[in-house]
């Protein structure tokens, strides 16, 4: 499931960047979607530990 989210969230973003919302927004957006990246990747390496 949690791929599933990935991919879900990925694809929002892309979509909204498609759409091309204004270049603040897109900052802002990215920097969501590093930060969520980022999140991941911390549950990930606490998973596995």
């Amino acid at each position: 499931p949690r791929d599933a989210l990935e991919a879900s969230l990925h694809a929002e973003y892309i979509g909204s960047v498609d759409i091309g919302v204004c270049p603040f927004l897109e900052a802002q957006i990215a920097a969501m979607a590093k930060n969520m990246e980022k999140l991941s990747a911390n549950l990930a390496h606490e998973t596995r530990s």
